[in-house]
C-alpha cells in the first residue's frame, strides 16, 4: 500500500508540472495574440513553446509504451498526441491547453483514491499491509 501511495505522489507531481508547463503555454499563446511581440521575445515564446511540446511528446510516447492496452490507450488519450504536436503556430500551441483535460480527470480519480483510504474522517487501517 505504502509504495502504491508513493507511485501514486510521483506520478502526481509530474502532472502538476505538465500542468504548470500548459498554463504557462497557454497564457505565452494568449500574450502573444494580445500584444504581438517581435524580435527576440518571440524567439524566447516559441523556443519554449517547442520544449514544451517536446516534454509532453516524451510523456506521451512513455504512456504509451507502458499502457498494456495500446489501442484503449489511444482511444482515451488522443487529445495528449495532439496537445503534444511540436510545431509553433498557434493552433499548436491552443492545442496545449488539452493538456488541461488530463489534469480534470486526474481530480476526479485522486478524490476517489483519498476516498478508499480515508473512510468517514478516518484513516481506514483495515486493508492488508
Amino acid at each position: 500500500m505504502v509504495k502504491v501511495l508513493k507511485a501514486y505522489k510521483i506520478y502526481w507531481h509530474k502532472e502538476v508540472i505538465l500542468l504548470i508547463l500548459a498554463l504557462a503555454s497557454v497564457g505565452l499563446l494568449i500574450y502573444e495574440e494580445i500584444v504581438h511581440p517581435n524580435g527576440n521575445r518571440l524567439i524566447w515564446i516559441d523556443r519554449f513553446d517547442f520544449v514544451v511540446a517536446c516534454i509532453f511528446l516524451v510523456d506521451f510516447i512513455w504512456l504509451y509504451c507502458k499502457s498494456t492496452n495500446k489501442k484503449q490507450f489511444i482511444k482515451h488519450n488522443w487529445y495528449l498526441l495532439l496537445a503534444s504536436i511540436p510545431l509553433v503556430n498557434t493552433w499548436t500551441e491552443a492545442l496545449r491547453g488539452l493538456r488541461l483535460l488530463r489534469f480534470i480527470r486526474l481530480l476526479r480519480v485522486g478524490e476517489h483514491i483519498e476516498y478508499g483510504i480515508y473512510q468517514n474522517g478516518k484513516k481506514n487501517t483495515s486493508r492488508q499491509k
